[in-house]
């Protein structure tokens, strides 16, 4: 998924993206905006900021971003340019505005909200639907419970040996 300075505008004032995307103190304009080098930086660390919380979560992996419907893409987009956008105004230490503290603290809640799976994104690629979300069964075969430890691997004068109850395969 690629994140443009177009959609940094449609997001946010284009005077204030302007001022807050370069240093050298010339005017500068919205044509410019592309070879800004502090608001690639930005937008590239949101985007990784929303990746990291999707994979964390376990629900997408970076393939299935980009096979977002429509809706679902302009969403991830808008999360990621208020993540970028509290970059840039952190870099100038306007950190400290309600306005900001407001957006910091929406777009935190929403990539809480995707790292636990309570948000979800719509694909639109059917095959990157059936295998986004789901759970893997994860079990551990016969070998990995005797290094746990546990009380199967310690009840063997009772029960038997944890190899004669189990399989040796774990679970598929």
């Amino acid at each position: 998924m690629q994140v443009t300075s177009q959609d940094m505008l449609a997001c946010y004032d284009s005077k204030m993206v302007v001022r807050l995307s370069f240093d050298d103190g010339q005017q500068h304009f919205e044509t410019e905006l592309d070879e800004s080098p502090v608001l690639n930086a930005a937008l590239s660390a949101a985007t990784g900021a929303l990746e990291t919380a999707l994979s964390v979560g376990g629900n997408y992996s970076p393939e299935q971003l980009d096979s977002l419907a429509p809706n679902s893409l302009a969403l991830a987009k808008r999360i990621i340019c208020s993540v970028a956008f509290v970059y840039l105004s952190s870099r100038r230490g306007s950190e400290n505005t309600e306005y900001l503290k407001a957006i910091r603290e929406e777009s935190e809640n929403y990539l809480d909200r995707l790292r636990g799976g309570e948000r979800i994104f719509v694909l639109d690629n059917s095959t990157a639907k059936q295998s986004a979300g789901q759970a893997s069964l994860v079990a551990p075969g016969a070998e990995a419970l005797i290094l746990m430890n546990g009380i199967a691997a310690r009840a063997n004068p009772y029960f038997g040996g944890v190899k004669q109850r189990l399989p040796i395969q774990p679970y598929r």
